[in-house]
């Protein structure tokens, strides 16, 4: 899928063990090098462009408006090019954890 630069698409997962309620994209926690140890559904997945730092902001102010409580970023995604060569990151995914 093509993201237009500056949006975040979206891509629903499973539903919610309770309602979503929009929060601040301070107040989501982001987690990178493991998932969540407390117990969670995976409700949806985060992407967009990986242009410049504000990618991460994007992604939290998208998980804080749809009521996330964490987002767990995908660093390791990066395409393959021509000869084994590998590109820069293109993309910035993360997925939407919201706790039991």
């Amino acid at each position: 899928m093509m993201v237009r630069p500056d949006s975040v698409e979206w891509f629903a997962l499973n539903p919610p063990p309770h309602a979503m309620t929009p929060r601040a994209p301070e107040s989501v926690e982001v987690l990178a090098s493991s998932g969540p140890y407390r117990s969670h559904v995976d409700v949806g997945w985060l992407e967009t462009s990986f242009t410049d730092e504000t990618a991460l902001h994007r992604l939290r102010t998208e998980a804080g408006v749809r009521g996330c409580d964490a987002i767990f970023v995908d660093l390791t995604a990066a395409a393959t090019g021509m000869h084994g060569n590998v590109d820069p990151v293109r993309f910035l995914r993360g997925t939407c954890v919201v706790y039991r």
